[in-house]
């Protein structure tokens, strides 16, 4: 199968860790392949991931682009439609300690800061 070929309908797309990329030239690369995707196969989903990206909304905007309808003079463009999907949840951490020697107690000999480079 020929590589244009297994472009065709495609039903979505991920786009992850875009954070890296959204404010530099990789950003401006990656956006305009995408859009040359939609002439080959079509307008498909688009799904962004990124655990640290900021400003959530306009990145958003970003990745989803403008929809184009006529060419030329009389083309007109579009904001495609997007749904921000955001975890609100508190981030839970749980942290253990343990010293050389299995002791979890620091005041143990095993447990002295020199303990460490022993051995």
């Amino acid at each position: 199968m020929r590589g244009r070929a297994m472009l065709t309908g495609l039903a979505s797309v991920i786009l992850d860790e875009v954070h890296a990329v959204v404010g530099g030239k990789r950003g401006v690369h990656l956006i305009t392949a995408v859009e040359r995707l939609v002439r080959l196969s079509g307008e498909f989903q688009r799904i962004a991931l990124s655990a640290t990206v900021c400003p959530l909304g306009r990145v958003a905007e970003w990745v989803a682009g403008f929809r184009v309808r006529g060419n030329g003079d009389g083309a007109t463009y579009r904001r495609r439609p997007i749904e921000i999907v955001a975890s609100q949840a508190a981030k839970r951490y749980e942290l253990e300690v343990r010293y050389p020697g299995g002791e979890a107690d620091p005041d143990s000999p095993a447990g002295t800061p020199d303990a460490v480079w022993a051995g």
